[in-house]
This record gives C-alpha cells, sequence and structure tokens, in this order.
C-alpha cells in the first residue's frame, strides 16, 4: 500500500483567521492588524512568484542561520507557495510557522494546527512577512525602503568628575562644583549666562546624609586657583 501525503487544514488570512499584534506605548497598550500593502494586489502568476523568490532571498540574505526555504506546492489543484523556516518535509517540527501564499489569486493562508497552537506567535509570523513583501515592492517601485531599525542614544558627555579642594570658608575637605544660571540682563532683555562656584561637604545625619554647599562668589578665590594648578577651565 502506498502512502499519500496529506496536507494540514489551511485558514484564509482575514476571514478565517484575524492577525492581531499588541504593543505597548507608555502605560497604554494597543492593537493593530497587519494588511498587506495595495500594491501587492497588482502582482500575480509569475510576477507574483518572482516576488515571493525574492523575498525568500532577502531573508536567506539577512537571516543565514535561520534556513528560509521557499517551495511550490500544489493543494487540492491549486499552485501555492510556501515561506518557512527550517526543514519544509519536517513542518511539524520546525521551529517557525509556514505561510502558503495562492499563486493565481495572491491570498494567504496559515495551517490551523500551528494557530491552536500558539496564536500570538502566528500573528507575529504573518505582520513579519508583510513587512518583508512591503520592502521589496518599495524597492521594485522604486520607493525609499522603511527600514525600522534601533538607533543608538547619542553618548553623553560624562559629567567631570568631583575635584576634591580645602573650603576656604570652613577650611574643610569638599568638593568643587560649577552651577551656570541663566538670567535676563535688566538693560537689554537677553539673557545672559552666569557662573557661580560652591564647595560641597557631605554630611551624615540621624535621617541621613546631605550636602551642605559653601558660596564662592562668580570668581574663584586665590587659595583655591593655587589647588586647582589650571585643572579647572
Amino acid at each position: 500500500m502506498v502512502g499519500t501525503r496529506t496536507r494540514p487544514k489551511l485558514l484564509k488570512i482575514w476571514e478565517q483567521f484575524q492577525p492581531v499584534l499588541w504593543f505597548k506605548s507608555g502605560n497604554r497598550e494597543y492593537m493593530r492588524t497587519p494588511q498587506l500593502p495595495t500594491e501587492y494586489l497588482k502582482y500575480s502568476g509569475k510576477q507574483l512568484e518572482k516576488l515571493l523568490w525574492e523575498v525568500v532571498q532577502f531573508y536567506q540574505a539577512n537571516y543565514p542561520t535561520h534556513n528560509y526555504q521557499g517551495k511550490i506546492v500544489r493543494v487540492k489543484g491549486k499552485r501555492f507557495f510556501i515561506i518557512r523556516r527550517g526543514n519544509i518535509k519536517t513542518w511539524k517540527k520546525a521551529e517557525d510557522i509556514p505561510l502558503y501564499i495562492d499563486l493565481e489569486t495572491g491570498d494567504w493562508y496559515i495551517p490551523e494546527w500551528y494557530v491552536r497552537r500558539n496564536t500570538k506567535l502566528a500573528s507575529h509570523v504573518v505582520g513579519y512577512r508583510i513587512s518583508a513583501i512591503e520592502r521589496i515592492i518599495r524597492r521594485h517601485l522604486g520607493m525609499p525602503e522603511t527600514i525600522r531599525t534601533r538607533t543608538k542614544p547619542e553618548k553623553k558627555e560624562k559629567p567631570k568628575k568631583s575635584v576634591a579642594v580645602i573650603c576656604p570658608k570652613c577650611g574643610h575637605p569638599g568638593f568643587l562644583k560649577k552651577r551656570k544660571i541663566i538670567k535676563k540682563d535688566k538693560a537689554t532683555g537677553e539673557p545672559v549666562e552666569y557662573e557661580y562656584w560652591y564647595v560641597g561637604h557631605k554630611k551624615k545625619y540621624s535621617w541621613g546624609w546631605s550636602t551642605q554647599w559653601h558660596y564662592l562668589g562668580t570668581d574663584l578665590p586665590e587659595s583655591i586657583k593655587k589647588q586647582l594648578k589650571g585643572g579647572i577651565e
């Protein structure tokens, strides 16, 4: 007896299965349903097949360790293009979820078994494939690609370390601190930046630590300048 290979039961995406993505912004949670770009509708037949192969090649180039594959199969007389990770022959054991695209109509399908197992992951995979389709289509149309990348925040300059000095006010060791204040000039009305110098002393009280500040003025005293030896601008 010759065994026959059974195909999984497929659900039509956006009709029988509605993918939903949840994301948070601050304290609020939002819901989004991924949708195919309108330009996708004009692709069919060989054009659609070529587009899907480019999507697979895009994944293979950017994620070589994920083993992305594409394959054309027949399900109930229809030609489908499968995009998936891992080994297609053992699709039940693969880590990712396969997507079936009808090459005649362009409709998307997903195996029901994967949706029942992990609906959230199935929605995520659909949204992920849509982003790749959109990127390839924009490339075909000569439009700039909308690549969402995490930009590293600009490195902030590290504040200068506190300089230990002997306070001319009390004669105890402390650390030098410069504060800048912007005030409006009474004559011109324009903002003017003023600099003030302080010496801080860390003190411990019964309720915790605090800093006691001694005001030095807009100019550093000569005793402080001698201690710094030109180390402060």
